[in-house]
């Protein structure tokens, strides 16, 4: 394939958000510090995080050593990089940079809290790469804490090792912060409100319905920066499943293109254990997975954002250009492999 790394993406990347703010409820450590294959240091941790009273999220986040920090100066007003700074990994805590200078990929971390001139609890806010905020979620953040934790989306398909081609979505931190008020969150409250979204713009490709008709998904195509994926939005809920079985199915054969912003809540669900006819006992059996997570985690549809469809920057020819220019190879070579995409050492971000 030939090098992309210069060619300009004809059509917008089609960008998500998340955000959940809830009660930390486990932290797995197990494997905080551990070697790449190739000896570079590594940090993972996963917190679990009950953000109501009937829903519980896990959040992987693991990150890696590299041989450089990017720090940027931005127009404040603007946000474009103005300047740029690329210093050692070992140097970058260290280096007495301006204070206008961030980690080009950075995470706003408030965890260690203040008091300010007028005596109201703050937030000491800090960037910091995901690698020192990771040490910092292992040092100061306990069960019980109320947390918030917002982001980025990513998604984006990939070719297993078994030739199978599969989907990951990444949910990139960019903020993690401790409450800042005295008040703890209580999930019995009768004015509470569950801090839970996802918004991914996406182009529904298709609608499969169960045959109760109590359950549907909506598969999604992302195109994102010089990559694409699919999600899998689940539909449940009575009215929403008439919107989707009936004018969202209609849209989608009327206008195949059609890009719509999604909003979603973020939910983990038990995985079901696979049973297996065995020949010798002549029953049923349950296979014991060899998988360490118990469950996993899915997308519920919530409501389509106002003003969100578009039915004229995506089309057939334009979308065949972005594959050929930047998804053939990678499907034809293996550019994508299952190491690349969810664990390498190029993927310094958790994915659920």
């Amino acid at each position: 394939m030939a090098n992309n790394e210069n060619v300009k993406q004809a059509i917008p990347a089609m960008y998500g958000n998340f955000s959940i703010y809830g009660k930390v409820e486990s932290i797995n450590k197990d494997k905080f510090y551990s070697k790449t294959q190739t000896q570079r240091d590594k940090r993972s941790l996963t917190l679990g995080i009950r953000t109501s009273k009937d829903n519980f999220v896990l959040i992987p986040m693991n990150a890696v050593s590299q041989n450089n920090v990017y720090f940027v100066k931005r127009d404040p007003e603007t946000n474009k990089t103005e300047d740029t700074k690329i210093i050692p990994w070992d140097e970058r805590n260290s280096v007495n940079l301006p204070e206008e200078y961030t980690p080009m990929s950075r995470v706003t971390v408030g965890l260690e809290q203040e008091t300010d001139e007028n005596g109201v609890l703050q937030n000491k806010k800090e960037h910091k790469i995901l690698f020192d905020a990771l040490q910092d979620i292992y040092d100061l953040v306990n069960i019980g804490d109320d947390l918030y934790i917002r982001g980025s989306v990513d998604v984006e398909s990939y070719i297993a090792q078994n030739g199978e081609k599969r989907n990951i979505v990444r949910l990139t931190p960019t903020q993690i912060s401790k409450r800042r008020t005295n008040r703890e969150l209580d999930f019995e409250a009768e004015d509470f409100t569950e801090t839970n979204e996802l918004n991914q713009t996406l182009i529904p490709t298709s609608i499969e319905v169960d045959d109760d008709m109590n359950r549907a998904v909506i598969y999604g195509l992302v195109i994102g920066n010089k990559k694409e994926g699919s999600i899998e939005i689940e539909v449940t809920d009575e009215e929403n499943l008439k919107f989707v079985t009936g004018r969202l199915k209609e849209l989608i054969e009327e206008n195949p293109y059609m890009a719509i912003r999604i909003q979603a809540k973020i939910v983990n669900q038990e995985r079901v254990p696979e049973k297996i006819w065995d020949d010798f006992l002549q029953t049923y059996v349950k296979r014991e997975s060899t998988n360490r997570n118990s469950s996993t985690t899915k997308y519920e549809f919530v409501s389509i954002i106002e003003n969100s469809y578009d039915l004229t920057t995506y089309n057939q020819e334009n979308i065949e250009e972005f594959r050929n220019a930047f998804c053939r190879g990678q499907e034809e070579f293996g550019a994508n492999s299952a190491n690349k995409v969810a664990g390498s050492e190029n993927n310094i971000w958790g994915s659920i």
